[in-house]
């Protein structure tokens, strides 16, 4: 579903151009720090792989250990309902995945994450595809409007990316261009409230999107988050 202010953007986007505004604040996700855990407990909490595909913990591998003091630990945002517990996508150093989320709590706000396009990872179903923006080397996977061909891991360049006046929500226009045939596609990004789902899991995303891709721009709307295996 395309929601109101996609649509607006997309129509405004068309006719006019984007006009950039700088933000009078950081935005970004906050961290968090591990609470509940003892000091005494030598194992700290548990950091689980697999979370999403897992129909119990036993199914899951414990990929590392966070201290019962940890702080400062980053999140992709991405939240997911599993039985009675949230569990949410994080990394601390060098250790991805996923924690109960009972166990944060967030750090104080000047210790944000700071956001911006280049550090997003966007996908969508129906149809499926795929937009990772990390400025080393942007990614797109997604049927070609034009001819119906699948994009596989095409290879983009990225040529501007403006923020967008958004109900003082974090919002912008990014645009990259298809390095095998020079057409643009420009995503739009606003941050979802509420939390962007993708139709099809019981996942959560901080971020929603439309992608307008080709000369004929047709639209594909999905969810984003931070991409912290960068």
């Amino acid at each position: 579903m395309v929601r109101t202010w996609l649509a607006i953007s997309v129509t405004l986007g068309l006719m006019t151009g984007f006009v950039g505004a700088a933000f009078g604040e950081v935005h970004g996700l906050k961290t968090y720090h591990v609470i509940g855990v003892s000091p005494s407990d030598p194992s700290g909490l548990n950091v689980r792989d697999n979370v999403i595909e897992a129909q119990s913990l036993g199914d899951t591998t414990i990929v590392g250990n966070l201290a019962w003091n940890a702080k400062g630990i980053a999140s992709s945002g991405v939240i997911v309902e599993i039985g009675k517990s949230t569990w949410r996508q994080i990394r601390h150093g060098k250790t991805v995945g996923w924690v109960n989320e009972k166990y944060l709590a967030e750090d104080p706000v000047l210790n944000l994450v700071e956001v911006s396009p280049d550090k997003l990872r966007c996908s969508g179903t129906e149809p499926f595809w795929s937009l990772d923006m990390n400025k080393k080397s942007p990614k797109y996977n997604g049927t070609d409007p034009e001819n119906g061909e699948w994009l596989e891991n095409a290879e983009l360049t990225p040529l501007a990316s403006y923020p967008i006046v958004q109900a003082g929500l974090e919002s912008w226009s990014t645009t990259l261009k298809l390095n095998q045939d020079d057409r643009n596609i420009t995503a739009l990004i606003r941050r979802a409230q509420p939390m962007c789902s993708d139709g099809m899991s019981n996942q959560l995303f901080p971020y929603e999107v439309i992608v307008l891709t080709g000369n004929v721009p047709r639209p594909v709307y999905g969810c984003c988050q931070i991409n912290i295996r960068h």
